[in-house]
């Protein structure tokens, strides 16, 4: 595994990005012109690059607002997968299910709208 450390039971994946890696996750974040989750996920690879900050899990989260659980996802995507793949969304492995009794959208619609 590349990038992968075990420490006790848990894995720990190592961010370690190249100067090109770094300076495209910069000029990503810099022009802000891109989906909020990309630009949370290069924040974090940044934050968690070995040749840079490299900041323990928890406080990325607490810096960047959202869970460790993420944080460690995003390294585990970057070290697995790859660089566009740690700045993507995970791909769902099932599509969306309507609740029970719905068919469609538009029973959905007109079960909220007999709501009111």
């Amino acid at each position: 595994m590349h990038g992968g450390k075990i420490i006790g039971q848990r894995v720990k994946y190592i961010v370690t990005l190249t100067s090109k890696e770094r300076e495209s996750l910069t000029r990503l974040i810099k022009a802000g012109k891109t989906q909020a989750y990309r630009i949370k996920h290069a924040s974090i690879l940044l934050a968690a690059d070995m040749n840079g900050p490299n900041e323990r899990d928890k406080q990325i989260a607490a810096w960047l607002h959202c869970h460790a659980n993420t944080v460690v996802n995003i390294r585990k995507r970057f070290v697995e997968q790859g660089l566009e793949a740690a700045l993507g969304q995970k791909k769902r492995q099932t599509p969306p299910v309507l609740p029970s009794g719905l068919h469609s959208a538009r029973d959905s619609f007109a079960l909220l709208h007999s709501m009111e």
